[in-house]
């Protein structure tokens, strides 16, 4: 169902806030600070981690030197076209002729392998997770004066923009219905800033990477199952019978909440079942949770991580540590780098103390 108060704001950059994207960890956002012709000052809340069981966000960014948005691109018509500094109603009748609508999978605007998924926050690390790329991006606009161009949703209050993300491609999900309901086309989220000195375009385009990468072109809802981190990072592989000479290793279970104290990384365990047609040396593989934490695997007792065929082994956590207070995420990484699988799980399944979940 298409969402209401889509639009466009045209304005001017003004600043940058990053309290809430750094010290909320359950739904930070970056705020742009703008001003239209009513010379009211704007909001525009950006979401930099996802409520979903992956967290991560997936971003494109088009800037100098080398990588500036297209100015031929269709969209830049129509942006140069805005006389006035104010929100654009994509369903008013006044506004609507202006076509002012994008759609990150149809567009043309990105190439989704393209996509860059980095950590959430990284405090102390420069330039390397979702909010410093933002920052840098925006506060380089501020300095600059920069004409700023968003879709997204307006807020209740009719002050600012949310939805500033890829509003498509998401799957059921009984704790958030309301994404899976927010599913349609042409009305995703993305920032355009102008220079005009330079008369120079930049874009920054944010979708999450636990939703789907192509969708309905009626709808918007997923056509696939394959996420977009799936899609990007190139895993996991489908499930398919064993191959003769071909790894075939999956994560079986995780005993996620032991007996005893949380968090305790002697305690969470992880079973890797064998079901190909040779044993496996797991000898640098990791394991990798949510929020980006790995641990080695390393056989209890010493000596290598071995896994017999048709055989289940269990292997500490360790500092891939396993939350059961809330949904989770493990990877399994070949000594690449590569996914091999991923097996997620909920706060609900989570609570049990003691009980393995199986995936």
């Amino acid at each position: 169902m298409p969402i209401e108060g889509y639009g466009l704001w045209k304005g001017t950059l003004k600043a940058w806030d990053i309290k809430d994207a750094r010290t909320d960890p359950e739904t930070p956002h970056g705020h742009i600070k703008f001003t239209d012709d009513s010379r009211r000052t704007l909001d525009c809340a950006i979401n930099v981690k996802s409520s979903d069981i992956v967290t991560e966000v997936v971003y494109w960014k088009f800037r100098g030197p080398d990588n500036f948005f297209d100015p031929s691109h269709p969209i830049i018509a129509k942006l140069k076209g805005l006389s006035e500094r104010r929100f654009y109603d994509a369903d008013s009748p006044s506004d609507s002729r202006l076509g002012l609508r994008i759609d990150l999978l149809r567009d043309g605007f990105i190439d989704l392998k393209a996509g860059h998924i980095p950590p959430w926050n990284t405090p102390g690390v420069p330039n390397d997770d979702i909010v410093d790329f933002l920052q840098d991006f925006v506060l380089n606009g501020v300095a600059k004066k920069a004409e700023v161009y968003i879709f997204g949703q307006q807020y209740g209050s009719k002050n600012g923009l949310h939805q500033i993300h890829m509003v498509q491609g998401s799957f059921h999900n009984p704790e958030h219905p309301n994404w899976e309901e927010e599913n349609g086309v042409h009305q995703d989220g993305g920032i355009f800033l102008h220079f005009p000195e330079e008369d120079k375009w930049e874009a920054f385009f944010i979708a999450f990477a636990s939703q789907a990468w192509k969708t309905n072109d009626g709808t918007g809802y997923p056509d696939t199952t394959e996420t977009l981190a799936q899609h990007i990072l190139g895993g996991p592989p489908p499930i398919i019978p064993p191959v003769p000479g071909v790894i075939n290793v999956k994560i079986h279970s995780a005993l996620v909440n032991p007996v005893g104290p949380d968090n305790s990384p002697v305690l969470e365990m992880i079973r890797i079942r064998n079901t190909g047609d040779a044993d496996v040396d797991l000898t640098g593989y990791v394991f990798e949770n949510q929020n980006r934490a790995n641990q080695p695997i390393a056989a209890r007792g010493g000596g290598r991580p071995v896994v017999a065929v048709g055989k289940e082994v269990e292997f500490p956590a360790g500092a891939c540590y396993l939350p059961n207070n809330r949904d989770g995420r493990i990877l399994l990484k070949d000594a690449r780098g590569t996914v091999i699988d991923m097996a997620q799980y909920r706060k609900a399944q989570a609570s049990r103390e003691g009980q393995w979940i199986v995936f």
